[in-house]
């Protein structure tokens, strides 16, 4: 995800390769990361935040308390902290870190990784406005970022847009395999599927008719659509996608409370 930021930043012009400072416990991973995009990268921890102003934790959780023991002494009011790290609430962020602390935790999601991305974030009551917007800008660099007023509501984003890509890879799955099933070959299968996945996707963002205005409109009286689309009715489809995301969701929660 750390790379993935690096290159919207870098690609929307957002920031220059100067501007964008690097460092990472892993020295090859990092050497790899400075060659492609030119960054300016940082010998330890503590000299990345004395020459940052933003600092995004794109670290695990587990490996949070230890991260931020490294830049406790650092950090101060001028820093701006943005966590990526699931099931880390704010509060808990800034028990670790020892200190009142400007932060913003974000839930991204793996499309940012072709820029189109998909993030709710949360500000905690130290941040001010250009807090909140310095961090839409960094992850709109990758995609679109929609700030959520209440930080419970990051577990709902979780079950949305964090695990949803898994859920459309299996929806595409299903069509890929069906397909193949009623005679075509695999590859002309996926291609087909593939771009209808995302024409679909599109038209839904372009379009002022509901998701359901258009599948009506796709769905003529008794035509192939129909039949098609009362085997989703049959089995249930609106609901177990429904049950998907309130599952994900719960877990999210269950998540934060052993974190």
């Amino acid at each position: 995800m750390a790379e993935a930021l690096i290159a919207g930043l870098i690609k929307s012009k957002t920031l220059k390769p100067k501007e964008i400072f690097g460092f990472d416990l892993d020295t090859t991973k990092l050497k790899k990361i400075q060659k492609k995009y030119r960054i300016q990268t940082c010998n330890t921890a503590t000299e990345l935040a004395l020459k940052s102003g933003t600092l995004v934790l794109s670290v695990k959780p587990q490996n949070m308390a230890e991260a931020l023991r490294t830049i406790q002494a650092t950090i101060n009011s001028k820093h701006l902290l943005v966590s990526i790290a699931a099931g880390l609430s704010t509060d808990t962020i800034s028990l670790m870190a020892g200190k009142q602390i400007r932060l913003v935790r974000v839930m991204p999601n793996t499309p940012a990784l072709v820029g189109t991305g998909a993030a709710g974030f949360y500000a905690n009551k130290n941040c001010n406005p250009k807090d909140k917007k310095r961090v839409q800008k960094i992850f709109e660099s990758v995609g679109i970022a929609v700030e959520m007023k209440n930080e419970d509501d990051l577990d709902s984003v979780t079950g949305l847009s964090g695990s949803g890509p898994a859920y459309v890879y299996a929806f595409a799955e299903a069509l890929i395999t069906g397909a193949a099933e009623c005679g075509l070959d695999e590859p002309t299968a996926k291609k087909l599927a593939l771009q209808t996945l995302m024409g679909a996707a599109k038209l839904m963002l372009q379009s002022k008719d509901t998701p359901s205005e258009l599948m009506a409109k796709v769905a003529s009286k008794g035509g192939t659509t129909e039949a098609g689309l009362k085997i989703l009715e049959t089995q249930n489809f609106r609901q177990t996608v429904i049950d998907c995301v309130k599952a994900a969701t719960q877990r999210a929660k269950e998540l934060k409370q052993i974190m």
